[in-house]
């Protein structure tokens, strides 16, 4: 035996499992099978595809692995391999020898000689090492946290895929050798949610990349929504962060996507319940005091000025009411008379300022029909609600500021305030 043959021979012996692939067509020919594959009727040669769906049926992969080395026996995945220019792929998934599942070590070998008129590519599996094995575990517990972890090389606007979460129709869309391009394609095949494709955009640029990392090594991060095989959107963390490997002359940053939807779902929640809150009534719902300041100092900071109406109401006896039958009762009061403003005026014109005194600010109202329903209101609270508050209002044609308005509906309101006091003298103190 020659020394090249030696070579060969001894280097045969580590590999437990090859395969010749036509990349193609996907037809593959056995050279070498363990002991445990003979006794599945497996056929020498076919199709590597439904080679890959005997092999999982029968148990031999771990199922968390499963998807994964479906992936890699996809022959769309070796042409890709193959116009990447890339001659040697290693991945790793767990297999059962005997009653246990071990790491095994499946490469791709594209050999030089590769033409379209010689496609073949070879798969040959090995047991891993322990280092393997470890990094492996390392990996696969990452896997559970990361959907996707990519190299890239912004230097030469190139990646490799670390880890990958496959989906059914997302396997091959927009993988290009360039980065910038497989980032457009991906935008463009609609896998961004629309609100979210402009930051998407301007976060994934290439160039702006290159320019943060030349200058900072702070990672850099982006939350979008991303577009699911079901067709729902959810929340994912885009994360790229500088390798160990990063110089001026190789940048090369770590890209890290993992689902942050139930998280940061709850964030959001929990953010609008605060800027709800922040400018809202608890008690009533309507916008509070806080919010009324902010209006009428945006009203003033905005022209064109409009015409406006507003309509002051303070209701009555809550004081006595909150001292005889408690807060409780009082609370119960004010909600029922917010609920009663809100059969008059739409709920978002409506504040409360105060304890017992509500605000109602109406563009665009004539004074005609302010009036009109200012009337209607007085003549129902006395009616029919034991006159639960006094009203009044206010209107101006584009005032300059809403102060004077407000001050000319609460001295309205006060008008019919004393007219209650004149029927009911025990409340006056």
């Amino acid at each position: 035996m020659n020394d090249l043959n030696w070579v060969y021979a001894t280097c045969f012996e580590t590999v437990f499992k090859a395969i010749q692939v036509n990349a193609l067509t996907g037809e593959y020919n056995i050279i070498k099978r363990p002991q445990d594959e003979f006794y599945l009727n497996i056929p020498k040669m076919g199709n590597i595809e439904a080679y890959a769906k005997m092999i999982t049926n029968s148990g031999l992969i771990y199922s968390a692995d499963i998807s994964d080395f479906y992936f890699h026996f996809n022959p769309v995945y070796i042409r890709r391999t193959i116009r990447h220019g890339e001659h040697h792929k290693v991945h790793t998934f767990r297999r059962k020898m005997g009653d246990h599942y071990v790491w095994v070590t499946f490469e791709i070998i594209i050999p030089s000689s590769y033409s379209e008129s010689n496609p073949y590519v070879l798969y040959i599996w090995k047991l891993a090492d322990n280092d393997s094995r470890g990094l492996e575990d390392a990996m696969r517990m990452l896997s559970n946290v990361y959907r996707k972890i990519i190299r890239i090389n912004l230097s030469e606007d190139t990646h490799q895929e670390i880890k990958v979460h496959y989906n059914r129709n997302e396997t091959d869309h927009g993988m290009s050798v360039k980065m910038s391009e497989w980032f457009r394609k991906f935008a463009e095949a609609g896998y961004v949610h629309a609100d979210d494709l402009e930051a998407f955009c301007e976060f994934t640029s290439i160039h702006k990349i290159r320019m943060h990392f030349r200058h900072s090594k702070e990672s850099l991060e982006l939350v979008y929504r991303r577009r699911e095989d079901d067709g729902e959107f959810r929340w994912v963390s885009m994360e790229l962060i500088p390798s160990v490997e990063y110089s001026p002359h190789n940048q090369v940053v770590i890209l890290y996507i993992r689902d942050v939807n139930d998280m940061y779902s709850l964030e959001l929640q929990r953010k609008n319940e605060a800027d709800f809150f922040r400018e809202r009534d608890m008690l009533t719902g309507f916008y509070n005091r806080n919010r009324f300041k902010e209006m009428c100092k945006e009203y003033e900071a905005a022209p064109p000025r409009k015409t406006v109406a507003v309509l002051f109401a303070d209701i009555n006896g809550l004081k006595i009411l909150n001292e005889t039958e408690g807060n409780d009762a009082g609370d119960k009061h004010i909600q029922f008379f917010a609920e009663l403003l809100c059969t008059f005026f739409h709920k978002e014109y409506c504040y409360r300022i105060n304890g017992d005194e509500f605000v109602v600010v109406i563009p665009e109202m004539s004074k005609r029909e302010i009036s009109f329903k200012t009337k209607k209101m007085r003549s129902v609270f006395r009616k029919e609600y034991d006159w639960i508050a006094a009203v009044g209002y206010g209107f101006a044609q584009k005032p300059e500021t809403l102060h004077e308005i407000i001050r000319d509906a609460e001295s309205s309101m006060y008008m019919d305030k004393h007219e209650y006091y004149r029927f009911h003298p025990r409340y006056t103190y």
